[in-house]
């Protein structure tokens, strides 16, 4: 049920069936079942707490983030703009650089190129 363990700079870590964290220099992942999920890398995460999901990437521009609160809302920011849905694009707008997008009924309508 328990398990504890170290190799170097890995390490691990076991509740079972609830926790599990493993971790080495480059990534970790921990899981804390049934609620919380977490992956991480160099230039990536993304988490899962209850229906609450969380992503970021770090790009050479900046940072590339977005939350997305199922199945109601959601939220992004790019280095170049930012997007949000509501029921997933039932309503939505995005803007990417001098690009415009209006979502409306799950319908794309462009308002700028």
């Amino acid at each position: 049920i328990f398990y504890f363990g170290r190799d170097g700079y890995d390490t691990h870590t076991v509740i079972a069936p609830f926790f599990w964290d493993f971790a080495t220099r480059s990534s970790r992942t921990t899981i804390g079942f049934p609620l919380y999920w977490r992956f991480a890398e160099d230039n990536h995460t993304s988490q899962l707490i209850g229906n609450v999901y969380y992503s970021e990437q770090k790009l050479r521009q900046g940072l590339d983030w977005q939350v997305h609160v199922f199945p109601f809302f959601s939220y992004g920011e790019t280095p170049d703009g930012h997007w949000w849905n509501v029921l997933y694009g039932l309503a939505g707008y995005e803007r990417r650089g001098s690009m415009t997008k209006l979502k409306t009924f799950w319908i794309p309508i462009p308002l700028s190129e």
